[in-house]
């Protein structure tokens, strides 16, 4: 038998399997059978199994497509050629889906059955677990609450449910307490800093309250003075257990950035400035105590290296290497759960190129000196908060 009428055979044999089979024809008695809600993965598997099923059919009528041409090329050389390079490219493509499918499988099932878990949902988690932040309007944490919160605020009221009798947000709401529910199995911890003022660019630049932590379980938290601090919106981070793995520095200049290097000092704060093991997830500076560094090459004299040897005396900028909260205070302030005397306070997560434009250089007055603030001003500890890298 001439070998060309061997693959016509083979051809007509491969063809007659695929379209004859009974489980063929039962398939094209189309039931998707996805249920009354199909989910993106039921879809996504459906439309990926059908498109490996459909790359088969065509490989194989390709193939008996070529085997036609090389039948009847007769003495064309050139439908033979053709004929065989068909038949030759469908066999590859058929080899190749095939293998695409067995790799995929082979790696991870999950890539061709589209079975992916579902991520867990704030709805999934019983009422008032959920992680994040949960303001209330009385300070024992009972009551009214926002719900919980993973981001940060810009109106705190708009949080909470609507009066029963209207149709518009409550505004009146005056934020008396809080909890912070943590999640340790997924490394989420939470921690927030509630404003008098609508958050910006940057955050603050008004009377707040100090940076709250959930240290203890499931506890609620009052706030001091939270008639006076009415707060409208909040700063809501997410805090890295681990300061010191994979973090960067942060840079506090005595002159606004870009200042050429040899004329600026530099005080950093390095990951390892962090306590570890003490349960703080922060760092509390003193500007006063913030001594300056100054380049080798420094063009500044000793008599100025002297009068602004400390951040305090010469708050120029702050440059971020890593994710930080930086809480700027600039009046006297008590404990990590309230204030005694309401503090004005500005917050940064980015680059602060010039610090005397920001509304906390306000606090106080300047002297002939830019980026000099007076004792008035920046005379409080700076909070510093690694953030967790997402």
């Amino acid at each position: 038998m001439p070998k060309k009428y061997k693959y016509f055979l083979f051809a007509l044999y491969l063809t007659a399997f695929t379209f004859l089979n009974a489980d063929f024809c039962r398939a094209l008695e189309v039931d998707l059978k996805l249920g009354a809600n199909p989910s993106f993965p039921q879809y996504a598997a459906f439309l990926f199994s059908w498109g490996i099923s459909i790359a088969g059919v065509v490989s194989v009528i390709s193939f008996a497509v070529g085997a036609v041409f090389l039948i009847i090329s007769g003495d064309s050389s050139e439908m033979a050629t053709s004929g065989k390079s068909r038949m030759k490219s469908a066999v590859i493509g058929l080899v190749l889906t095939i293998s695409a499918y067995a790799i995929a499988n082979t790696i991870n099932p999950q890539l061709t059955s589209f079975n992916f878990p579902e991520p867990t949902k704030l709805a999934d988690w019983p009422q008032g677990t959920a992680p994040g932040v949960y303001f209330y309007d009385k300070a024992d944490c009972s009551g009214d609450n926002s719900g919980a919160q993973a981001i940060s605020i810009a109106d705190i009221s708009s949080t909470f449910s609507k009066p029963a009798s209207g149709s518009t947000i409550l505004s009146t709401k005056i934020i008396k307490g809080i909890k912070i529910i943590n999640d340790p199995a997924n490394d989420l911890y939470f921690g927030t800093v509630l404003h008098q003022s609508k958050l910006g660019s940057q955050s603050g630049g008004g009377l707040c309250s100090l940076p709250m932590f959930n240290r203890a379980g499931n506890m609620c938290i009052p706030i001091q003075n939270a008639d006076s601090l009415n707060a409208v919106s909040a700063d809501i981070f997410k805090i890295t257990m681990d300061p010191v793995k994979s973090r960067d520095k942060l840079t506090f200049y005595s002159e606004p950035y870009g200042t050429p290097g040899s004329d600026a000092g530099y005080y950093e704060v390095l990951p390892t400035n962090f306590p570890v093991g003490s349960g703080k997830h922060y760092l509390t500076l003193t500007p006063s105590n913030m001594n300056f560094s100054w380049p080798i090459a420094t063009k500044r004299n000793p008599a100025y290296r002297n009068r602004f040897k400390t951040f305090k005396d010469s708050p120029g900028s702050i440059i971020f290497s890593d994710k930080y909260l930086v809480a700027l205070y600039s009046t006297a302030s008590t404990s990590v759960f309230g204030t005694s005397v309401l503090p004005y306070c500005q917050t940064f997560t980015s680059n602060v190129p010039v610090l005397e434009k920001e509304p906390i250089a306000a606090t106080g007055s300047y002297k002939n000196s830019p980026g000099e603030i007076s004792a008035n001003g920046l005379n409080k500890d700076i909070w510093i908060v690694p953030l967790k890298n997402e």
